[in-house]
C-alpha cells in the first residue's frame, strides 16, 4: 500500500500517520506544499491524505496552490483511489464535492467529544466504534455533507464533523493523528487564535491530555485500519 500526504504547513504534518504507515510498512510520500512540490503521478500511490491549515479553502488568491490541489483531489477521486482529509483536508475535499465551506458559528478548539451517529451501527467502517470519543479540534471553518455523503460524526460545536462517500472518500474535520509535538507546533504557531471563548481551551488543557492523546490515535488506527480493510 502506497500513502501519499500533501502537507500544507510545516507545523501540522501527519505525525502519527506516519506512524501508522511505518508499522504497516507501507510505503510514503509527501507533497509539501509551502515548498512547492509537485504531485505523483496516479501510478505512484493508491492513497490520498490531506492534512490540514490555517488557510481557507477559499483563499486561493492569497494561496494560488490550492487550485492544482482541489485539480488533483478531483483527479484522485475520478482514479479511484482512497481520499481521505483531515481538518482542512476534509474541507478541500467536501469543496471538490460541490458542498459549500464556511465560518462556522463558533471556533472549536481543544479536546471535545464527537458522537457517532446511530444508524452507522451496521456500517462496517465505523459501526464498531464507540457512541462518543474526545478528539482535538483546530477549526474556524465547517462545511455543508456533500450530495451523496453520509455524515459520520457531530460534536456541539460543529454539526458536520466527518463525511464517507461510499467507500472510497473520507472527510473528517476533527484530529485524531495528533500526538505531544504535534500539539505544541499548532499552539505555538496559532497561538494567537486561543482567546477566551466557550468552545476554545487555554493552551494548558491543550498540553495536558496525554490519555486523549492515546485514545484518539486507537480511534485512528482502528479507523484507518478499516479504510484499508473494506476498500
Amino acid at each position: 500500500m502506497r500513502i501519499h500526504f500533501i502537507q500544507h504547513v510545516e507545523f501540522e504534518g501527519p505525525a502519527e500517520l506516519l506512524k501508522w504507515a511505518e508499522e504497516r510498512k507501507y510505503s510514503v510520500t509527501i507533497s509539501k506544499m509551502y515548498n512547492r512540490d509537485v504531485f505523483p503521478n496516479a501510478e505512484d500511490y493508491d492513497v490520498l491524505i490531506v492534512m490540514g491549515g490555517p488557510m481557507g479553502v477559499y483563499e486561493q488568491e492569497k494561496y494560488p496552490w490550492l487550485i492544482r490541489e482541489k485539480e488533483f483531489i478531483r483527479r484522485s477521486m475520478n482514479e479511484q483511489k482512497i481520499v481521505i482529509g483531515i481538518c482542512l483536508g476534509a474541507q478541500l475535499i467536501a469543496d471538490v464535492l460541490d458542498a459549500k465551506v464556511y465560518k462556522n458559528k463558533n471556533k472549536e478548539i481543544g479536546w471535545f467529544p464527537i458522537r457517532k451517529k446511530s444508524f452507522l451501527n451496521k456500517n462496517r467502517v465505523f459501526g464498531p466504534l464507540e457512541k462518543e470519543y474526545t478528539v482535538f479540534h483546530w477549526h474556524g471553518d465547517t462545511f455543508d455533507i456533500p450530495s451523496k455523503a453520509t455524515r459520520i460524526f457531530s460534536s456541539n460545536a460543529c454539526k458536520n464533523q466527518a463525511f464517507a462517500v461510499a467507500n472510497k472518500v473520507y472527510g473528517f474535520q476533527f484530529h485524531f493523528e495528533m500526538n505531544d509535538e504535534s500539539i505544541k507546533k499548532i499552539a505555538e504557531n496559532c497561538k494567537n487564535e486561543l482567546i477566551e471563548d466557550k468552545f476554545i481551551q487555554s493552551n494548558i488543557e491543550l498540553l495536558t491530555s496525554k490519555e486523549n492523546i492515546q485514545k484518539s490515535n486507537e480511534l485512528m488506527y482502528t479507523i484507518m485500519d478499516s479504510i484499508i480493510k473494506y476498500r
